[in-house]
């Protein structure tokens, strides 16, 4: 293993100041990134301070080493962090982690935010009691991913959002929602929970539920949408006007032109012709 405490410096305990503010430093010779991911593992940093000097192997806790930001070479400073110095061991604890002096800080009163920033992709949480926000975002030139996990073995777990008010969700590409067991969406009267509408998907199987269903569209396909809807209403027209005109057909005997023997017969048919509108779906063209 690489040596990480290479430039720790010694200093006289009666020169070096009990608390004072550092800032992260990188040490030389030291590969960056086998250097970090060693700082995350054992939960200790690097610091400078104009009193101190340099000192290595720096205990820092779980919530703040969340917060520090790592300089990119070993000629630059990282976050500026506020230091304690053990009694007993006579080493640096860092407490804080602070706003370098170019750093502009963003929150306001009764409000909180985390951020990280590397290059131009940005994650930010923030939130306000006062304006009654919650805010969790990602901001990046490509890509930026938001995951949410709730795992358990049995398939017990559940993931709950409710709201006293709308829910808006907008996407510039595509949605997609996946369920192994049965999709449902209900629609309830806020003034009488019994009046309500259903729909419901199993991998096999749609229903819908209401006491009332319409559908506007300019153009309906069922399968490939290769053939077209009759028109029930014309439909009957079309066929009473049929059955009417061939009822009325007559033929040449020798007293004339008559009617078909079977008129009557042909005329019951305009009778059957209710039977075929329904009664519950309306298509117009």
């Amino acid at each position: 293993m690489e040596n990480f405490n290479n430039i720790s410096i010694a200093h006289d305990e009666a020169e070096m100041y009990s608390a004072g503010i550092a800032y992260i430093v990188i040490p030389k010779d030291i590969d960056r990134a086998k250097y970090i991911d060693h700082c995350y593992k054992t939960g200790t940093v690097s610091i400078v301070s104009g009193v101190n000097g340099y000192t290595n192997r720096v205990p820092i806790d779980q919530s703040t080493i969340n917060f520090i930001t790592f300089p990119n070479t070993v000629n630059e400073f990282g976050s500026a962090v506020s230091f304690l110095i053990d009694p007993v061991q006579k080493v640096p604890i860092i407490v804080g982690v602070y706003n370098k002096p170019d750093d502009v800080g963003e929150l306001e009163e009764n409000s909180f935010r985390f951020k990280r920033k590397f290059q131009n992709k940005i994650v930010d949480i923030a939130g306000s009691s006062e304006k009654s926000y919650l805010s969790l975002g990602v901001s990046s030139d490509t890509g930026g991913e938001v995951n949410v996990n709730v795992h358990s073995d049995d398939s017990s777990g559940r993931f709950n959002v409710r709201t006293a008010g709308d829910v808006n969700i907008t996407a510039s590409g595509n949605t997609s929602i996946e369920q192994y067991q049965k999709l449902t969406i209900t629609t309830l009267n806020e003034d009488d929970e019994a009046d309500f509408s259903t729909f419901e998907q199993e991998s096999d199987t749609n229903k819908f539920s209401s006491d009332n269903h319409e559908i506007y569209t300019k153009k309906l396909s069922i399968n490939e949408g290769e053939e077209a809807f009759l028109l029930g209403n014309k439909v009957k027209a079309f066929l009473d006007d049929l059955i009417q005109e061939l009822s009325n057909i007559t033929v040449t005997t020798a007293l004339g032109q008559m009617p078909i023997l079977n008129k009557a017969q042909v005329l019951i048919f305009k009778q059957r012709t209710e039977s075929l509108l329904s009664k519950i779906a309306f298509i117009d063209k």
